[in-house]
């Protein structure tokens, strides 16, 4: 009979043992060949407000990596199923993201061809303008 594998102290988790750990893995090092060192990581970007940030950019990324630890960690066997779990769910919140982001950007366009439209359509006929507004107007509770 194979002895017990040891078992972590009281309050640590097995994540917390180096046993455990993506970067001990036999298989984790397998992946990587010692002519092709892993790439550095891209240098922080300044961020000076929120509106600085690239947020198609910033997803494009993170799924990127999420693709990249799903890949090294699918076949891993040191790798609990837990982890694999996660990596998964953080894969679909990311394509829950993208897709939320993909859909307000066309109905933003939508909306811009709208108001456009609308815009030529009442220069045509200036005497709806005003009948247009106060309906506007009243629609909007100003």
């Amino acid at each position: 009979m194979p002895p017990k594998p040891p078992t972590p102290p009281r309050g640590m988790d097995l994540l917390d043992t180096p046993r455990f750990a993506v970067h001990d893995s036999p298989r984790f090092h397998h992946a990587q060949t010692p002519s092709q060192p892993p790439p550095p990581p891209p240098p922080p970007l300044p961020i000076q407000s929120l509106e600085d940030l690239d947020l198609a950019g910033e997803l494009e990324q993170a799924l990127a990596s999420t693709k990249r630890l799903l890949r090294a960690a699918e076949y891993d066997v040191d790798i609990p199923l837990n982890q694999k779990a996660q990596i998964l769910s953080t894969l679909n919140t990311i394509l829950t993201s993208i897709t939320k982001s993909r859909s307000e950007i066309y109905s933003a366009e939508r909306n811009r061809a709208l108001e456009s439209t609308l815009i030529k359509v009442l220069k045509r006929f200036p005497a709806l303008q005003s009948e247009f507004m106060l309906a506007y107007s009243e629609a909007l509770g100003e």
